[in-house]
């Protein structure tokens, strides 16, 4: 019979393989359901500049109550685990809207999918993404989040008015996430 895991054990679903990144992904979910802190590796394109594959964040469970815009927010989506940046969260609907950094729209979760918030990425050296140094380009990047967003839907409807303004925007978004990113 094996040991509990406790909350210093890692869960990297790179070294796991493709293969196991269901079981991996349900080990991280019930981790943070129960309570503890996680240390997950990112995969994929999704938040660059600002977090790029193979980096290491800690992941603290938490509800979608005490998310703020800027926050790195983990959900469950179709058996994954996802760490986005958080846009909006709606207390009266119970939703929270977000987006990749590297991602054109924004999608909503209800709040019982969310997992938990970063807290930390290590690389070179620790670095607290609660603290001033990073919360603020991190609200900074969402507000940009939601303006590429709402660009990118009047795109749609005009094009040729829309497609400037998503371009600035989306230039001043990927500028101030590669600034503010976290050492690797």
């Amino acid at each position: 019979m094996s040991e509990p895991l406790t909350n210093s054990d890692r869960i990297e679903a790179v070294e796991a393989g493709k293969e196991n990144a269901p079981l991996v992904s349900a080990v991280i979910r019930e981790r943070l359901r129960a309570g503890h802190d996680t240390q997950l590796r990112v995969q994929g394109k999704s938040m660059q500049p600002y977090l790029v594959a193979g980096q290491s964040v800690l992941v603290q469970p938490c509800s979608a109550a005490l998310l703020r815009p800027g926050d790195l927010v983990a959900f469950e989506q179709s058996n994954q685990v996802i760490l986005h940046r958080v846009l909006a969260v709606d207390a009266g609907s119970n939703q929270v809207v977000e987006k990749g950094d590297n991602v054109r729209y924004a999608t909503t979760i209800e709040a019982d999918r969310v997992l938990g918030r970063a807290v930390a990425v290590f690389g070179t050296q620790l670095t607290d993404l609660k603290s001033f140094r990073h919360s603020t380009p991190a609200r900074l990047i969402s507000w940009l989040g939601r303006a590429q967003h709402r660009a990118a839907v009047k795109m749609r409807s005009w094009p040729l008015l829309a497609w400037p303004l998503f371009a600035f925007i989306t230039v001043l978004l990927r500028t101030v996430a590669f600034l503010a990113r976290p050492s690797q």
